[in-house]
């Protein structure tokens, strides 16, 4: 018998196997598996009130998702609505492609922290053996 390949169940397996605390699943939109641009901003809206930018960082061979202190509603962003959410979508394939969504909607909803000038949210992206893939 053939197997076939399912990235959905390849990925929630992945989840699966990692000892992690369980997510809570009683919120409709933490049972998304890959997210769009327009649902991660919602989520940093409906947890801080703010389109906040995000940014990928690599430090010390770990990778973080960003929630930075700037945000879209600012007279002194520097990207257009249209810039931001062109960027906000990249950020949103990226997290799929890494398989992170999960993490970053589990972070964001139970965290207590909140960006603020000079201090943004770092969520940590456990990537397992997949890191190498994207780490250069």
């Amino acid at each position: 018998m053939e197997k076939t390949f399912d990235p959905i169940k390849d990925r929630l397996g992945y989840f699966k196997s990692r000892k992690h605390p369980q997510p809570d699943y009683s919120q409709s939109q933490m049972q998304i598996i890959d997210m769009t641009g327009q649902e991660l901003r919602q989520l940093l809206i409906d947890k801080w009130g703010y389109s906040y930018d995000v940014q990928f960082r690599r430090t010390q061979g770990k990778v973080f998702l960003q929630v930075m202190w700037k945000y879209v509603e600012q007279a002194s962003f520097p990207l257009s609505e249209a810039e931001y959410q062109e960027h906000i979508n990249d950020i949103a394939n990226y997290l799929n492609a890494l398989g992170g969504t999960i993490q970053v909607q589990t972070f964001i909803t139970q965290t207590k922290e909140r960006p603020r000038l000079g201090k943004a949210v770092s969520i940590p992206l456990d990537l397992g053996d997949r890191a190498s893939e994207w780490i250069l």
